[in-house]
């Protein structure tokens, strides 16, 4: 096999090693971008919601309804969120 033939093998393989680690990394974006959101929702619970909730009932009914609008995989998070209370 000559050196051409020999580096386009190696190149064909080091792109296929990329591709995957092009895809793992795509998949770890979206998922900061989702755990962020998260992670921001939750601070606004502590920084906004409950510094403003007269009772735990007012606190809980706030958040469900900040919490509206999000994916039901997210939301998911902040029910059970609420459901963990002592």
């Amino acid at each position: 096999m000559g050196k051409d033939k020999k580096k386009e093998k190696e190149d064909e393989g080091s792109n296929l090693d990329n591709e995957w680690k092009l895809k793992v990394s795509k998949h770890l974006d979206n998922l900061i971008i989702v755990y962020e959101k998260i992670v921001n929702t939750f601070k606004d619970i502590d920084n906004y919601i409950l510094k403003d909730a007269k009772t735990r009932e007012e606190f809980e009914t706030k958040v469900k309804n900040s919490i509206e609008d999000l994916p039901e995989s997210t939301r998911e998070v902040f029910t059970t969120f609420l459901e963990a209370l002592p």
